[in-house]
């Protein structure tokens, strides 16, 4: 297949005087104003300037308000889907990608003619793999969410034990949950399986195994209708392994995977900083799921 070097049309607007941003960016002074509003598009990303940011929000606002005061005659407000935050992401996102683009076009244009094409397809692999990590990333933060609504909603069943396991799941954090990818069984159907994180206990994987088996446990024994469309089946058995995960410092010795542990060098060990054992519970798999 032939990658073509893509155009862009048209140029970025004009950047934001340096020596504005630099004040401001500095000691807060001679902020961005509207109506004529200029981004500082010298700076990636986008928005990790003091000055992007500011202006990103009063971009936001103005569009809010615009919004809201019926300055678009085709568009109905709906609070829900255009608070401010809403419009501050979207914002922000497209403003990011219009500048990835640019800065993609202009790394293609700077190289000789018959090297364009060689770095299309580099700068587009990378593209490729940044969305993956990004996806990781959002699976991992909904995988924690899940598991902590879960031992709340379940925490009448045993309050001592579920308080003890929220606790495991908010000192691992979103480092310390496994990610999710798609699969096909059999070439047919599509499923869910969990990347298997080298470094974590046996215990604490049994957990969650178990923790996952009562996400279903309060809308059923309450007789709860389910909501939204039918999520894809997951399942527990581990599709891979991610094999540069880094590990979280600084938690008990019991919580990483022992045999992970020993093959590590004594500095990476010390690294770690391990504190001493806590007690991992041991949960029954809900309704004599498997």
């Amino acid at each position: 297949m032939k990658v073509i070097p893509s155009r862009l049309k048209g140029d970025l607007p004009t950047s934001a005087p340096h020596e504005a941003v630099n004040a401001f960016n500095r000691d807060g002074i001679s902020p961005p104003s509207l109506p004529n509003i200029l981004l500082d598009w010298s700076c990636s990303p986008l928005p990790s300037s003091c000055w992007n940011s500011e202006a990103l929000a009063l971009l936001s606002l103005d569009f809010y308000e615009k919004l809201k005061g019926g300055s678009y005659r085709n568009v109905t407000f709906c609070e829900k889907d255009m608070n401010l935050a809403a419009l501050r992401k979207l914002c922000e996102q497209k403003l990011t990608r219009m500048h990835q683009a640019h800065r993609k076009q202009a790394t293609i244009s700077s190289c000789l003619h018959d090297k364009q094409v060689e770095m299309t397809a580099t700068l587009t692999a990378k593209d490729a793999k940044r969305r993956r990590e990004d996806r990781m990333t959002a699976r991992r933060h909904g995988t924690l969410a899940r598991r902590i609504k879960i031992a709340a909603q379940n925490r009448p069943r045993d309050p001592e034990k579920w308080d003890v396991i929220q606790k495991i799941t908010q000192r691992l954090d979103v480092e310390g949950m496994s990610g999710d990818e798609t699969d096909y069984v059999l070439g047919t159907k599509k499923v869910v399986r969990r990347i298997e994180l080298p470094w974590i206990s046996p215990a604490i994987s049994d957990l969650f195994k178990s923790v996952e088996s009562y996400q279903s446990a309060f809308r059923e024994e309450n007789m709860l209708e389910k909501v939204g469309n039918t999520s894809l089946e997951r399942r527990w058995e581990a599709g891979r392994k991610v094999r540069k995960a880094a590990a979280i410092p600084g938690l008990p010795r019991n919580w990483y995977n022992d045999e992970w542990f020993q093959g590590l060098s004594p500095g990476a060990r010390s690294m770690l900083s391990v504190s001493k054992d806590v007690q991992v519970p041991s949960l029954e798999l809900y309704g004599g799921a498997r």
